[in-house]
């Protein structure tokens, strides 16, 4: 249909939605495809044995390129009205805990035993911290005189998690 009023033809997307009973009439009729694909086990190894000439990286030209000079970060009035009322700045005290906050991440990446993960928690945002190390799913269970925690929910980094929590435990802070 589209064929009529155009030249070339280029279908775009997911595989996940492609109508593949049509691609074999659509290639006869000259439709070029460009759609992605989930990078499955075997198509990358299927990939990765490709020869080097059979084919090449993908490049594209910028999609905007800026021709000014950075802006001059502003004054901050708010803090001068502040000051000048003489009232207490309280944003230095919500920084000091973020400063903390970022401290123990960084130092938990530090601790970790595999340098590679450790550096990706380091680099990683806190909210992202948070979510994955701190929001831990337990059930809390008392029996006896013993507590269990019974962990609910799994994600990748649970076995970092515990391996670096029994490291800090097994230090000995004077």
């Amino acid at each position: 249909m589209v064929r009529k009023a155009y030249k070339r033809v280029c279908l775009r997307g997911d595989t996940d939605f492609s109508l593949t009973a049509h691609f074999d009439r659509w290639t006869e009729q000259g439709v070029d495809f460009v759609f992605g694909i989930d990078a499955m086990r075997n198509l990358v190894e299927f990939a990765g044995k490709l020869d080097e000439n059979r084919w090449s990286p993908m490049v594209r030209k910028p999609k905007y390129e800026g021709n000014s000079s950075p802006r001059k970060r502003p004054e901050n009035v708010k803090e001068a009205i502040v000051r000048r009322r003489g009232y207490e700045n309280i944003t230095l005290q919500e920084e000091s805990v973020a400063a903390l906050a970022w401290n123990m991440k960084a130092w938990f990446g530090l601790l970790m035993e595999d340098r590679r993960h450790g550096q990706t928690v380091v680099k990683m945002e806190f909210r992202r911290f948070v979510n994955l190390f701190i929001k831990l799913p337990c059930q809390i269970v008392r029996a006896g005189r013993r507590i269990t925690f019974r962990v609910l929910g799994y994600n990748a980094r649970l076995k970092d998690f515990l391996h670096t929590f029994l490291r800090i435990k097994a230090m000995k802070f004077r």
